[in-house]
């Protein structure tokens, strides 16, 4: 019996109890996280409320098909006039510009706006790449298609960084700039990096059940408040405007495409070299860029011109929108 007892390795044992006890921790878990990924797909996403985009699109537009997305596009003015090209910020749309774009066609511009891919009016899809590059490039193919070798450009927020990758690749394609409170992303981040995991099928469906839960009228109404300067310009139809969208089939597909792809926007010192003339404008009270943002992004841009609208939040474009044109045109002209 003792013999038996000095045969008996008792630490070797517990070695064994401790690794079978983790081995069967970690089964466990990955258990319960294929459930809780996999679980995404129990929870049904109605499609009984989706339209067909011409539905919403309002008169004068029209569709137009580029890289195999069909977006929408306003224009106004004479065919032959200087061409002017409005570029959306996040969020927006064509609709962003309903009061600048016959403001630029009496000041005798030919003023196009249309909506980024996955914004808005367009197509929305989970394959499509969204980053600001590739929404460049969209822009490049749109001109392309409408038969324009060179505009200015009128810019909103998200927008301006689009135009920055744009303008990396085709200077020569731009006349003059007006940049309306830019947004730049920072570079990567951990945040902007986890959010590509949201490219893998179970997380992006949790990501579409997460947005759809978010994206309501009650919420965005409340939000909707930071990006005006007066919280009264916020009325239930324009609100009813800007949730159009979450009338169209994918939109919280094309939503969560674009976040999973926001580490890939930053743009290292924006429109330096570049020389056509350039524009900055600013909302006074902009809770979401501030103004502070503008002048230093002026700063780095030493031969820029500067201007701030007072009483005006994020959307200068829409809340000043007086101000707002005629100060563009005078530059534009």
């Amino acid at each position: 019996m003792v013999k038996e007892l000095e045969d008996y390795d008792f630490a070797s044992q517990v070695k064994v109890r401790r690794r079978q006890k983790w081995v069967r921790l970690l089964i466990g878990a990955v258990v319960v996280l294929i459930l809780l990924l996999f679980s995404s797909y129990l929870i049904p996403l109605s499609n009984d409320k989706f339209v067909d985009p011409t539905t919403l699109a309002p008169a004068g537009g029209s569709f137009i098909t580029v890289d195999g997305v069909r977006t929408f596009i306003q224009e106004a003015g004479r065919l032959d006039a200087e061409p002017v090209i409005l570029i959306h910020g996040f969020g927006g749309g064509t609709f962003n510009w309903r009061f600048t774009l016959p403001a630029l066609e009496q000041g005798g511009f030919h003023a196009y706006a249309f909506d980024l891919k996955g914004f808005d009016l367009s197509d929305k899809s989970n394959k499509e790449d969204y980053s600001h590059a590739a929404q460049a490039e969209f822009v490049a193919h749109v001109m392309d298609s409408i038969g324009i070798s060179s505009a200015s450009f009128v810019v909103h927020s998200m927008g301006a960084n689009v135009l920055a990758h744009f303008a990396q690749k085709y200077p020569e394609r731009i006349n003059k700039i007006v940049i309306a409170d830019g947004w730049f992303p920072a570079d990567g981040g951990f945040w902007s990096t986890f959010a590509g995991v949201l490219r893998f099928p179970p997380l992006e469906r949790w990501g579409r059940i997460v947005v759809r839960r978010i994206v309501t009228e009650e919420r965005i109404s409340g939000s909707m408040s930071k990006f005006y300067s007066d919280s009264s310009f916020v009325t239930p139809d324009l609100l009813s405007s800007y949730m159009a969208v979450t009338k169209i089939s994918g939109w919280d597909r094309g939503l969560v495409r674009l976040i999973s792809q926001n580490s890939h926007n930053h743009v290292d010192s924006p429109f330096s070299g570049i020389q056509a003339p350039m524009l900055v404008v600013w909302g006074a009270n902009d809770a979401v860029v501030p103004v502070e943002t503008g002048e230093q992004l002026h700063a780095s841009l030493p031969d820029a011109e500067w201007t701030v609208f007072s009483n005006s939040g994020h959307l200068p474009m829409e809340e000043r929108a007086d101000a707002f044109n005629k100060r563009i045109i005078e530059f534009l002209q």
